[in-house]
């Protein structure tokens, strides 16, 4: 292929999407970094804000792709809930029925599972810190951009079951396998990280780890921090 290709990466999903028969509505949900492969092609992002005017220009892929916490807020959200874990939705007398506009993503999540994500987001932080990003969102930016709002056209629904375990793997394969991969490299210890792993893996019956995007599966064999964020900056730059 001798095209000159650009590929772009966003930071999350720029809308949120429900199916109703035949029809599919989106809303939009909320700003969304997004980052070009080679980094520095503003041009493509300025076009793509035409159909997609929530999306923020991010200086590059690794910068992005730290800053995507959509599976630190999904695993928790679909993995962490029952009696002893209540969920965030408002309490109903004994008898009444939910309210389906209550029904949303966001009321997944209460005090425990913000909890379990700010430690998520912590060990994220301290490994990207190490490879020199810095400035990412806090855990509550990231529950803002990947749950939506608790009700009205910004909420998020609830996924089915079917796509909630597609979610865990997904979170799994592109996010939790490449932080942990990172984290073995710095001698970053990330035990919330490990954590959800092993539980995504046994409910999933799985080690879908194993299929992650690690450093070495995108060509980065080095055994130091220096080398790694040298073949980082090629990727993102397009020299390698």
């Amino acid at each position: 292929c001798t095209a000159d290709v650009t590929i772009v990466e966003t930071q999350g999903l720029p809308y949120w999407y429900t199916e109703e028969g035949s029809q599919l509505h989106l809303s939009q949900a909320t700003e969304v970094y997004a980052a070009t492969l080679p980094s520095g092609r503003v041009s493509v992002l300025k076009q793509l804000e035409q159909i997609l005017p929530n999306i923020k220009p991010a200086d590059s892929v690794l910068w992005s792709g730290f800053a995507d916490g959509s599976a630190l807020v999904e695993v928790p959200a679909l993995l962490i809930n029952g009696p002893v874990l209540g969920g965030g939705a408002p309490q109903i007398p004994l008898g009444a029925k939910p309210l389906a506009e209550n029904q949303t993503f966001a009321a997944l999540l209460g005090t425990e599972q913000r909890a379990v994500i700010s430690q998520l987001a912590s060990e994220r932080q301290s490994v990207a810190a190490v490879f020199g990003v810095r400035s990412l969102p806090d855990a509550d930016s990231w529950i803002t951009t990947h749950a939506g709002e608790a009700r009205g056209e910004g909420a998020r629904r609830i996924p089915d079951r079917q796509e909630s375990l597609n979610l865990l793997r997904d979170g799994v394969i592109g996010s939790f396998a490449p932080l942990l991969s990172a984290a073995a490299l710095t001698n970053t210890q990330v035990p919330m990280t490990q954590a959800m792993v092993t539980l995504v893996s046994g409910i999933l019956g799985a080690d879908v780890a194993a299929a992650g995007r690690r450093l070495d599966t995108i060509g980065i064999n080095v055994s130091d921090i220096d080398s790694a964020r040298m073949a980082m900056d090629n990727i993102a730059t397009g020299k390698s």
